[in-house]
């Protein structure tokens, strides 16, 4: 996924996020004022990695996973909704996503970010997990992982919360247009440098670099997934899964959403992923198959 912009009257930074590359472009004449209010939003995005991290034994979220199976732990509001809204995706995609499913690759991207190196494949086995085992008191405002071994890890669901947060502040900072482009999740505001909607290229079905349509989108968050069937290592950082969804691209409200169905629903044959789309309101869906057939739907 590629943004087709007009660099006229744009401003931009590349910073890191979670362990990915975020690149922010906003539509601004004022570069000061602009740069200032790019700031703002690399602090909120540092903001929610460090409430999102499972690897720092201050965070919230390394305390749920290090009392799994012996008590719950009180959460604050935000973390506490956002895993309230993830367990609702989980239910609505029949668990084809789920937070608390993290592979052993989760913790050796970590140990091992600044290195090329594919992990070693019997680090993929999954952790016990099942978002049915997760326990919400509103109340206490507490989680409770219920099975002792189980694990929360937010990775591309947290990302797509920290650019939706990112857009928020560009939007309340009068920030007329902008993108911002988490590998490849992107979250979209207003117009471009010449006053049009943003447009955005779709990659070619065996190309991650030539595309073949575009599409408008304006005030619109998009998420695409590339899976390979073989199980290399791809450029999103998960391992492929025996299925006809080669690429799946979403477009819908919010880039936590729109990550968390492309990324269920390229664990799925094309068929049931579009089927899974049925039951959402709102979004836009395009699969392409491992024959490069595509099929598309928009609910």
């Amino acid at each position: 996924m590629r943004v087709i912009e007009k660099r006229q009257g744009i401003q931009k930074r590349a910073v890191p996020v979670m362990g990915k590359r975020c690149d922010i472009s906003v539509v601004t004449e004022d570069k000061d004022w602009a740069n200032n209010v790019i700031e703002s939003a690399v602090l909120e995005l540092r903001r929610i990695e460090r409430l999102l991290t499972s690897f720092n034994g201050n965070s919230q979220a390394y305390q749920i996973n290090r009392y799994a199976g012996e008590k719950p732990v009180r959460v604050d509001k935000e973390i506490f909704h956002l895993l309230s809204r993830s367990l609702k995706l989980s239910k609505a995609t029949g668990g084809a996503f789920d937070l608390t499913k993290v592979s052993g690759e989760h913790r050796f991207w970590h140990a091992n970010r600044r290195q090329a190196l594919p992990p070693p494949e019997k680090q993929f086995s999954k952790r016990p997990g099942d978002y049915r085992q997760v326990e919400l008191d509103k109340t206490a405002m507490t989680v409770f992982l219920k099975e002792k071994g189980m694990r929360i890890g937010f990775g591309a669901f947290g990302r797509g919360y920290a650019a939706d947060r990112a857009r928020l502040v560009f939007e309340e900072n009068g920030i007329c247009g902008g993108v911002i482009n988490v590998e490849g999740s992107l979250a979209i505001w207003g117009s471009d440098a010449d006053g049009e909607i943003w447009s955005i290229g779709k990659a070619a079905p065996n190309s991650t670099h030539h595309p073949f349509t575009n599409y408008r989108v304006g005030n619109m968050a998009v998420a695409s997934v590339l899976n390979d069937k073989q199980g290399q290592v791809v450029n999103i950082g998960k391992r492929g899964a025996e299925t006809a969804a080669r690429r799946v691209t979403i477009i819908c409200a919010t880039v936590e959403t729109a990550n968390a169905l492309a990324h269920a629903i390229s664990c799925k044959s094309l068929e049931n992923g579009l089927n899974l789309i049925n039951g959402f309101k709102n979004i836009t869906c395009l699969i392409t198959g491992e024959n490069g057939r595509m099929s598309y739907a928009e609910r």
